[in-house]
């Protein structure tokens, strides 16, 4: 009986890091809970078009780096849709989000890399924040039971 205990302990993550690096893929945007167009492929993309480039207004962004991005192209968008042009931006872990041209060229409060590298940095800041004792966002059931563990009432 402890054999298997000691084989269910062994396969159990041994911290929050741990559990999320081993969970279970999430591969849909939905299901990763995604706020803007995110891919792991790159979707259909296309270049600048003559009148686009004869157009004064316009500004071509291909090639262009903000942050840990690199502008690839403009998205696809089918037929008889509205609203400002989309450019695909890859990131430099590999996938894939789309950004309008005035996010790409001012972006001053605009995140500067993708949603997946945005977490990661969040769970790195968090660790971080915890191994050196700063303060950080604590729940309220956090706060109960450090009370607890220091055997106040709370």
């Amino acid at each position: 009986m402890s054999d298997l205990w000691e084989r269910l302990a062994a396969s159990t993550p041994n911290d929050r890091t741990a559990a999320t690096v081993t969970s279970e893929s999430r591969d849909t945007p939905e299901e990763r809970g995604y706020t803007r167009p995110h891919w792991k492929a790159p979707p259909a993309m296309m270049a600048p078009t003559k009148p686009m480039l004869l157009d004064p207004t316009f500004r071509d962004l291909t090639g262009t780096a903000p942050g840990r991005f690199v502008v690839l192209g403009i998205l696809v968008v089918p037929r008889g849709h509205r609203g400002p042009q989309q450019w695909v931006l890859r990131c430099a872990c590999g996938d894939y989000e789309t950004r309008r041209a005035k996010a790409i060229l001012h972006p001053e409060g605009r995140p500067d890399r993708c949603e997946d590298c945005e977490r990661l940095e969040a769970l790195r800041r968090r660790e971080t924040d915890k191994a050196m004792g700063r303060a950080s966002r604590v729940t309220i059931e956090e706060v109960v039971e450090r009370i607890k563990a220091k055997g106040q009432r709370p």
